[in-house]
């Protein structure tokens, strides 16, 4: 009997508009166990996070996301985070210097959390291959 190995995927996005002169971000993330979807969450970002950008969403869905993998346990998983934001995964894999200083205690945060990760593998992916969080993002956006 062969036993396969348990992989966590987390697909996460982040969105910012300007609607009726306000700025407005949005978070989503979905979460699979092999190819079992088991938790998905959209929500809007809150001032309280920081200035609303659409790098600050995105790094804000990857907290959230790994906060609730944690949460649960599921860290001692071996974990595959994808995102179609090359600014935030090339920060996250050291390829870029964050500059901006909105966004320099968002990254802080997901470092330390990925510090309680066992394995765990960040990547790029096209936007097409990220449609479910892109999709819940715009959801998002008609939430009170």
């Amino acid at each position: 009997m062969r036993c396969s190995k348990i992989t966590i995927k987390v697909f996460f996005d982040g969105l910012y508009v300007k609607k009726d002169e306000e700025d407005i971000g949005t978070y989503a993330f979905v979460i699979y166990r092999n190819k079992e979807k088991i938790y998905e969450e959209m929500g809007k970002v809150s001032r309280k996070e920081g200035r609303v950008t659409n790098n600050a969403a995105e790094y804000i869905a990857l907290e959230k996301a790994l906060r609730w993998i944690i949460e649960r346990g599921l860290n001692d998983e071996k974990v595959i985070i994808l995102g179609d934001s090359q600014l935030v995964i090339r920060q996250l894999n050291g390829e870029y210097k964050i500059k901006s200083e909105n966004l320099y205690p968002l990254f802080l945060q997901i470092k330390n959390l990925l510090n309680k990760f066992k394995d765990v593998e960040i990547s790029w992916i096209p936007r097409e291959e990220n449609q479910e969080a892109d999709f819940l993002t715009k959801k998002a956006l008609s939430l009170k």
